[in-house]
């Protein structure tokens, strides 16, 4: 499969994760990140701005790919690959599927690897700094969704 197909089931993928997380009420946060959440909270905005935030990192390489392009999209597959792995291991230690485990598990880590491995050696540097910028870029998201009306 090329490259272009592959960005775009990335973010299909990333879709159908987050219609399963809100599907079953919003995403299943650990109790732990509590203290780092707002009061406030509008799972389905964070989830729209988290994707619309992927749109944007994966969204142009798809349409013409560049290797500015490609770096973006990289990030956003690292990122996206360690939120499925997070969730399995929330999944494990809370004895239970958190929601979108199973989506993210099965659709969106196997497409960020495929991504990362089409895009090929120089995606790894992008793809780790996406990869620990994601836990800051969600807990953006769900602060602004708190702003927002």
């Amino acid at each position: 499969m090329t490259l272009r197909p592959v960005l775009f089931a990335l973010f299909v993928a990333l879709l159908v994760q987050n219609a399963a997380e809100l599907a079953a009420g919003g995403p299943g946060l650990p109790a732990v990140l509590d203290p780092l959440l707002p009061a406030r909270r509008q799972p389905a905005v964070a989830v729209a701005l988290v994707t619309a935030l992927a749109a944007a990192l994966i969204l142009p390489a798809v349409l013409h790919p560049s290797r500015l392009r490609l770096a973006a999209a990289a990030m956003a597959a690292g990122g996206l690959a360690l939120n499925a792995l997070a969730q399995i291991g929330a999944s494990l230690l809370a004895g239970r599927l958190i929601p979108g485990t199973l989506a993210g598990a099965a659709l969106m880590l196997p497409a960020a690897l495929a991504s990362l491995a089409r895009i090929g050696p120089p995606s790894l540097l992008p793809a780790l700094v996406g990869a620990l910028a994601s836990p800051m870029a969600l807990l953006a998201c769900w602060h602004l969704a708190a702003r927002l009306p």
